[in-house]
């Protein structure tokens, strides 16, 4: 375990940014350099790019971490929205991919569109899945998690064991905070917002590798 813990804080120690175009990556580790191919982005993050993660956490404020939870449990996650532009629901299902990395995995299931010719995405025992008709928001036989764009009451349902940790609500009352704060450009908002959830997310990691992760959900890891 202090080697794999070892070797895990050296790569988490460096950014893919830091090397820019570079096509190998050079570390040190136990007093040698090792050197290995440059890893492409993960496929979650590519999925990411062009969504708002800001804009996610604006609509659902602190339910932000229950969603989060909901995607590292790989339950069946639906944001629906009738009479919202498709867009809106897409950004938040494209963002919700953001939530975990760098754990990478949880974005096999994602389609931000789900066409009423063609629910084969609803299907799926783990999926993130927009769409526009209300007609499947009273099916929660369909949906472990339901985030809602037009209900006014019970807009947001996640399943009961999911709750937050008192680190948890700091966090993102933090990341509110700034947010309302307003004093960044919409870019470097958005790059920051990034930054704070990926740490968050490798503190939780080394947390489950020393064996202090908080019970606040039982987490599964994607297959």
């Amino acid at each position: 375990n202090a080697i794999l813990q070892q070797i895990y804080d050296a790569i988490n120690s460096y950014e893919l940014a830091d090397f820019g175009d570079q096509e190998m990556i050079t570390f040190r580790l136990w007093d040698c350099d090792w050197q290995f191919d440059k890893p492409s982005l993960s496929r979650d993050t590519d999925l990411g790019a062009g969504a708002s993660l800001v804009e996610l956490v604006k609509f659902l404020k602190h339910h932000t971490m229950h969603l989060r939870y909901s995607i590292l449990n790989q339950e069946r996650v639906l944001f629906s929205g009738a009479q919202v532009k498709a867009s809106l629901v897409g950004n938040c299902c494209l963002a919700a991919t953001l939530l975990t990395v760098p754990i990478s995995g949880y974005s096999k299931g994602i389609a931000p569109y789900v066409s009423i010719t063609d629910m084969s995405p609803l299907h799926r025992s783990s999926y993130v899945c927009g769409i526009t008709n209300p007609l499947f928001e009273d099916k929660p036989t369909m949906w472990d998690t339901l985030i809602s764009f037009t209900r006014k009451k019970d807009a947001f349902v996640f399943k009961p064991h999911i709750r937050l940790t008192t680190k948890d609500r700091k966090f993102i009352d933090h990341i509110l905070k700034e947010i309302e704060k307003g004093g960044q450009d919409a870019s470097s908002l958005e790059r920051w917002v990034r930054q704070e959830f990926r740490r968050f997310n490798k503190e939780m990691l080394a947390a489950a590798m020393s064996g202090s992760l908080p019970k606040a959900a039982d987490l599964s890891m994607p297959h």
